[in-house]
């Protein structure tokens, strides 16, 4: 502009690029209606901040100029704005919906995130309070089975008790592997091997490579495999100058993998591909020989050690240790059972239950 000339550029006639005399810079402008009276859209920004100024003005009848502004500077409110003016205009009679222009284009895609955005935290709401909702139940049935637990407990510690000092007396003697198998298989003491497993598959048919000893079920639905070797086998053996694994940690490993490998190309187990896929990623567990009281047992146990830590999903385990999980067992449910008995006892018990162990179900 030259030297003296005082004409000024009206700020509605400023475009896109532009900064106005508030140090905004404006990133685009819609005109609405351009006339004697002004009505247009402007999207601004300012340091880091963005956002939109709807602009009227015009003359006044008593002189002069007047001018309004309503900006908006949330998605949010953009989006509520657009569809409170739809929802008047439909009142009216007047046709709503979207424009052809390039900021109405913008406006359309607020409205749907804002309408996303609304649904979004109207579901997490309710999955919230369902989510309360399960679990003040599951405090309640949790309440409830552990007083179920209590007596069950307190009526099967007797035969617990009686199931490990039979098992104990069994792995002293030295007898084949089936014998013991015989003697975990059944109801009332399989709770040796762990109390997550509900019921002891012995001798399945593995597809067509053999039969694992047992395949357990647990309280998930899914399905363990445990091989067995003999209390009396050797777990290592010294040759030359280290401890090396024997020919029974070798051999039944070996066995673990087979069944292992055939359960995860085929969880159901079988030949028939179609078969409930129950024995989906199967841990595997060797059971073999009895280190307590060798004379090498420190080191012997350090090795054992070592080895399991090299194995994935393959556990191996000694008689011994074996016992030392059950008689863990067992004492964590006596404790329990005789903290049960310092509470005040209901006067009516949830459920009446039986010892129903004491009495094993027909084979």
């Amino acid at each position: 502009m030259p030297k003296g000339d005082k004409t000024k550029k009206n700020h509605w006639d400023q475009g896109e690029g532009e900064t106005d005399k508030f140090g905004r810079k404006i990133l685009g402008r819609v005109h609405i209606f351009k006339k004697q009276h002004r009505f247009y859209v402007t999207a601004y920004q300012k340091d880091e901040e963005k956002f939109i100024i709807i602009s009227k003005s015009g003359p006044k009848q008593t002189g002069g100029f007047y001018h309004q502004d309503l900006r908006l500077s949330n998605p949010v409110h953009m989006g509520g704005l657009l569809r409170s003016v739809n929802l008047m205009a439909s009142k009216l009679g007047w046709p709503s919906g979207k424009g052809t222009s390039e900021l109405d284009d913008l406006l359309g895609q607020l409205r749907q995130k804002d309408e996303t955005v609304e649904k979004y935290k109207i579901q997490s709401i309710q999955r919230l309070k369902l989510n309360k909702e399960q679990r003040d139940q599951i405090y309640k049935y949790r309440e409830e089975i552990s007083q179920v637990l209590d007596l069950y407990l307190s009526a099967n510690l007797p035969h617990f008790r009686k199931s490990l000092n039979e098992f104990k007396k069994l792995v002293k003697r030295k007898l084949k592997e089936g014998k013991y198998q015989e003697f975990l298989a059944k109801q009332e003491n399989m709770w040796i091997l762990g109390l997550e497993y509900v019921s002891v598959n012995r001798h399945s048919k593995a597809g067509t490579i053999g039969m694992p000893d047992f395949i357990p079920k647990r309280f998930d639905g899914f399905h363990d495999v445990i091989e067995f070797k003999k209390p009396s086998d050797e777990v290592f053996v010294w040759k030359g100058n280290r401890w090396r694994q024997s020919t029974p940690l070798k051999d039944g490993v070996s066995q673990v993998m087979d069944y292992l490998e055939l359960f995860d190309q085929n969880p159901a187990g079988s030949d028939n591909v179609t078969a409930n896929r129950d024995k989906y990623r199967p841990n595997g567990f060797l059971i073999v020989g009895n280190l307590k009281g060798h004379k090498n047992e420190t080191d012997l146990r350090h090795g054992l050690r070592k080895h399991n830590s090299f194995l994935q999903r393959i556990t191996v385990m000694t008689y011994d240790e074996l016992i030392d999980q059950a008689t863990t067992i067992l004492g964590n449910l006596e404790q329990r059972s005789k903290e049960s008995r310092k509470k005040k006892k209901p006067e009516t018990p949830v459920l009446p239950v039986a010892p129903v162990l004491q009495q094993p179900p027909p084979a």
